[in-house]
């Protein structure tokens, strides 16, 4: 009702007494920072330096709230998740379907072809050719959550039925090393012990494997506990931060497998899916890719 602010907020203050004020500062952490420094002087100025002193972080709190998943919301991350599933063609088609159902990506929705004798593809004017495995990269908004997922085809030869033997047991590779961070994964255990634990059941599995996955739900890469080395330059505290229990991540892992068809070339197979963090474990919050999707055949 007046000209400033500040003799509200010292009042308001004064009443309340608390024995710490969180303000919306952190270091590492865009989703839980945004005060300005001047906007920080004022409320330091407004407030005296008694109350000055009882200033901390707001972080712990702001990646509790946005990190764990009403049992209502989850009704709606799980049509999220369906769409994400069903949209797996190529890139045009992809964006034509996402403006028919009036959703949208939260990045460049991503394309790799793995072709024997080649490098990954990734250009848009690659041209698809039989024999091809196709990784699809796609993340959706949809009520305000976000999902990340990644499907995998092989584009049929004519006569073939099914991928080469050695392609499936790539696949199946890949699958493993979902298992191995479901072997793990239990709530209060940092993200990069999770990391670590996980890649080290992979090595007595005989997979040479890669995990780093990371929170997701009201961001495409969340606010909670990412799986990944416990860099904080790089990841902040998230990698440091406990996996909590109706919290989502993005399980984004790849395993390395020489393919005798393709005279040993080393084929990479990433995989992500949705999971949730419940008391038991891990659960996929829609059923994973299991086989191969086949593309093509026949003539």
């Amino acid at each position: 009702q007046g000209p400033s602010l500040a003799p509200i907020l010292r009042e308001t203050i004064q009443e309340l007494n608390p024995r710490r004020i969180g303000i919306n500062e952190s270091r590492t952490n865009p989703m839980a920072d945004g005060l300005s420094v001047e906007m920080k002087n004022f409320l330091v100025d407004a407030i005296g330096p008694r109350y000055a002193r009882r200033l901390v972080s707001a972080e712990p709190l702001v990646v509790e709230f946005l990190d764990t998943r009403l049992t209502e919301e989850m009704e709606y991350f799980r049509e999220a998740a369906e769409l994400s599933k069903r949209i797996g063609d190529m890139r045009w088609w992809i964006y034509e379907t996402l403006a028919k159902l009036d959703i949208d990506t939260w990045y460049f929705h991503g394309l790799r072809i793995h072709r024997e004798g080649s490098e990954r593809l990734n250009a848009d004017s690659t041209v698809v050719l039989p024999g091809d495995v196709i990784n699809n990269d796609i993340g959706v908004v949809y009520m305000g959550f976000h999902t990340d997922y990644k499907g995998t085809g092989y584009v049929l030869k004519p006569g073939e039925t099914e991928a080469p033997a050695g392609i499936q047991q790539a696949f199946a590779n890949a699958l493993q090393v979902q298992d191995a961070v479901f072997e793990v994964a239990r709530a209060g255990i940092p993200g990069h012990e999770v990391k670590t634990l996980s890649e080290a059941v992979c090595e007595e599995w005989g997979l040479d494997a890669s995990v780093y996955s990371h929170s997701v739900g009201v961001g495409g890469h969340g606010i909670g506990a990412w799986i990944n080395p416990a860099w904080p330059d790089r990841y902040g505290a998230r990698t440091l931060l406990p996996l909590r229990v109706g919290a989502l991540y993005a399980l984004e892992s790849h395993a390395l497998t020489p393919v005798p068809e393709w005279g040993d070339q080393v084929l990479s197979i990433n995989t992500e899916e949705d999971v949730v963090l419940t008391e038991g474990g891990l659960q996929y919050v829609v059923p994973r890719q299991e086989e191969l999707h086949l593309i093509g055949g026949g003539g």
